[in-house]
């Protein structure tokens, strides 16, 4: 299998995707000027993205904080409506992409 990896790396490389070595670490990337998010092998368009949002959005609306379970899932999706405008929004470093590392066991 380590064959196969190192020979789809050597590809990608040559196609001008860059170096990859093996990693314990998958990169995600949101690139901000075409609002593609690259996520777990994925790419995600903006019109996606948008659609998660205003998904998250509406059900942010739609719950019942009266009961514990209606707030934990209005904390749910506020955590997700605000996690897609902080991956939305610049770097403060004035980077245009956001790159997050997830640990993949």
């Amino acid at each position: 299998m380590k064959d196969r990896t190192d020979l789809i790396n050597g590809l990608a490389a040559a196609m001008g995707a860059g170096n990859y070595s093996a990693t314990k670490y998958v990169e995600n990337k949101y690139d901000k000027g075409t609002g593609t998010f690259y996520c777990n092998g994925h790419i995600i368009s903006a019109t996606t993205i948008q659609k998660a949002s205003d998904f998250f959005e509406g059900n942010l609306k739609r719950c019942d904080r009266s009961t514990s379970e209606g707030n934990e899932m209005y904390l749910i999706y506020e955590t997700a409506v605000e996690a897609i405008k902080m991956m939305r929004a610049n770097n403060t470093n004035g980077n245009s992409a956001i790159i997050a590392s997830d640990k993949v066991s």
